[in-house]
């Protein structure tokens, strides 16, 4: 696949010199500045720290027998 991207001479000279400061290609650079442009609409994550405990009394429910051995697997113990 081949992408063509017709630029005039300032543009492509000023993205020369960016690659050249990031040390890569010109075809590398505009690359990744394409990628990162599509994917500017992507929510960033969030900053502030998670709230524990905002499930509490939210109908959990565990059997009171969760941690007994199970009748099947009497076999193997």
């Amino acid at each position: 696949m081949t992408l063509t991207i017709d630029l005039d001479d300032d543009t492509r000279k000023q993205l020369e010199l960016e690659a050249s400061l990031a040390g890569q290609t010109l075809e590398a650079y505009a690359l990744g500045k394409l990628l990162f442009a599509s994917t500017a609409g992507v929510p960033t994550p969030r900053t502030e720290p998670r709230k524990l405990g905002w499930a509490a009394g939210r109908g959990l429910w565990i059997s009171d027998d969760f941690d007994e051995p199970l009748e099947d697997f009497k076999d193997y113990m």
